[in-house]
């Protein structure tokens, strides 16, 4: 959450895991490599989301240290391209399915942040309905303000409270026998 904010964060997790899913179901349907397994091959896990994650905010931030153990202080890029080189040459031995999939979020993490820095594409939302939406239409149209139902009780209740603590000032100060007929009666509509 320090370098991505939350919405950004699930947006790279969901489509990282799309990304694998496409590159694990493009291997096993295009390489003669896998077509005798192909039948057998399923994708399972989140691990192609968590190399998403890990891919975006190692290179948005690349100068970004953690202090190991071991090693020390080392930059998240290198330990993000260390697991990088792994599923590349581990493609060839056991789960190679698992190893395209992390490669497909690694990809979507790496366009993601190509998109968070220099803005390259031009990505618009999509429109579900060609209907204007009638909210939107009166908010232009409109030039003064209007309150919600919310802020005219809210100041409602505002002035009421502002009248009860004068007329408690006045009791305070004077005494109730010098409160009007109308203050006693606010008053004591308020008490109950």
């Amino acid at each position: 959450m320090e370098f991505l904010s939350s919405r950004q964060l699930l947006r790279v997790y969901l489509w990282g895991g799309v990304f694998g899913a496409l590159f694990f179901m493009l291997a096993f349907n295009t390489f003669p490599v896998f077509e005798s397994i192909c039948g057998d091959a399923y994708a399972l896990g989140a691990s192609a989301s968590v190399m998403a994650v890990v891919i975006a905010i190692s290179f948005y931030a690349p100068h970004y240290t953690l202090n190991l153990i071991i090693l020390g202080r080392i930059r998240l890029i290198w330990i993000a391209l260390v697991y990088l080189a792994i599923d590349l040459l581990s493609i060839r031995h056991g789960n190679a399915g698992g190893h395209i999939a992390h490669l497909g979020g690694a990809f979507f993490g790496l366009l993601y942040v190509i998109h968070l820095k220099s803005n390259v594409f031009k990505i618009k939302p999509l429109k579900f309905s060609s209907r204007p939406n009638p909210f939107k239409e009166k908010v232009r149209k409109t030039t003064t303000y209007q309150y919600t139902d919310d802020e005219l009780y809210n100041i409602r209740k505002k002035q009421e409270q502002d009248e009860i603590d004068r007329i408690l000032d006045k009791i305070s100060k004077n005494g109730y026998d010098v409160l009007s007929k109308k203050e006693k009666e606010t008053l004591f509509k308020k008490s109950h």
